[in-house]
């Protein structure tokens, strides 16, 4: 007996899922998502941005990683499920998917957020699939260790330790020739501004071709990331803000993360491109600096004699966050804020996503 579209995607049959739902419907359903999402793969590069998973599991580098070597079709169905711009307004998914009839829309809602843990349930077996399939033999050891991490007080995630996995994601960017890009925001009191940077000529690119986009936030004095973090995540412009209205600033209204005074970045450029230009070094140390203030239960094995290269890796890294300004909680500092695969089109162009909700990208670039 062949398995059915819901078991194919979460491991679960509709009628276990959805008991209130006609097991057809629901399955039928899904088939036009699959569909949608495999025209929009294929043929409008421009919505890589929507294959940006909100996994809980803090691996948006990997995930950005497998969206941009396209390999894993199952993917791109859950990771669509779990952009966060339809989480944040489900109206969006059922107009890129050009949602018609009222109970599909309806059901595209998830109103119950019963797909939307599903699909988080299975991407995180999928990742942890991927991971423990890593050719690379100190890699593959480490991702077959006891790798569940706690979230929101009960959820246990499949975590991949930080720092490992921006190892694993040089190697890999390396070896399929992937273009990084760098876009800085800078945050400070008395304004904003940015400026990006890359080793590759991504203007030059196929504008189809992927690459994988590192949005950065630069600091001022007296602000730190978090404290900027905390700030953007109220701003009503920002792509990831709370979803609930009340917990955001009035949209009329202005913050420190999206003040329209702008302030001169020759300064910032000045501190920082030096340090982008060390691109590999650079990456290991915001692992390292990641795993350090995050992930404290995996710092022993950055310790562990049967890893020697990770913990060689690490004994380098760590020093470099304080000597290259990128802890998360000094100011006048460099972090990530987040990463994504994006086409080369767009990642060649100076616009943050961060900077809006989804959207005005998505009408931006014809998907809506």
């Amino acid at each position: 007996m062949s398995k059915s579209i819901c078991f194919y995607l979460f491991g679960k049959e509709a009628n276990e899922l959805f008991p209130k739902e006609d097991e057809a419907f629901v399955n039928e359903s899904f088939a036009k998502v699959m569909h949608a999402v495999d025209d929009l793969v294929a043929s409008k590069r421009e919505s890589l941005i929507l294959f940006d998973p909100t996994a809980f599991n803090n691996q948006c580098h990997l995930y950005a990683l497998l969206a941009a070597q396209g390999k894993e079709k199952k993917f791109f169905y859950l990771s669509f499920f779990l952009c966060y711009g339809f989480l944040a307004d489900a109206t969006l998914m059922e107009k890129v998917v050009k949602a018609e009839g009222k109970e599909f829309k309806r059901f595209l809602r998830d109103t119950e957020g019963v797909r939307a843990n599903a699909a988080r349930s299975a991407l995180n077996c999928l990742f942890e699939e991927q991971m423990k399939e890593t050719s690379d033999s100190e890699l593959c050891a480490l991702a077959n260790e006891d790798l569940q991490l706690t979230y929101k007080g009960k959820e246990q995630l499949y975590t991949f330790p930080k720092f490992a996995g921006v190892v694993y994601l040089i190697d890999a960017v390396a070896k399929d020739k992937i273009p990084l890009v760098f876009k800085v925001k800078v945050v400070t009191k008395e304004g904003t501004g940015s400026f990006s940077f890359s080793k590759h000529d991504i203007q030059k690119l196929d504008p189809a071709a992927p690459a994988i986009v590192f949005e950065m936030m630069a600091t001022g004095e007296e602000l730190s990331y978090l404290e900027c973090h905390d700030i953007a995540v109220k701003c009503f412009n920002h792509s990831r803000r709370n979803i609930r209205s009340k917990d955001r600033h009035p949209s009329k209204a202005d913050c420190l993360f999206c003040s329209p005074k702008r302030v001169d970045v020759a300064p910032f450029k000045e501190r920082f491109i030096p340090i982008l230009e060390e691109t590999e070094e650079m990456l290991l140390a915001l692992g390292a600096d990641f795993t350090i203030q995050k992930q404290e239960s995996f710092l022993p094995f950055f310790k562990m004699e049967k890893y020697p290269r990770l913990m060689a890796l690490f004994q380098r890294a760590v020093p470099k966050i304080q000597d290259c300004f990128l802890s998360r909680n000094k100011s006048m500092n460099l972090t990530v804020s987040h990463v994504y695969a994006d086409c080369a089109k767009y990642a060649a162009g100076e616009e943050l996503i961060i900077d809006s909700f989804y959207d005005k990208h998505l009408q931006t670039r014809g998907l809506i």
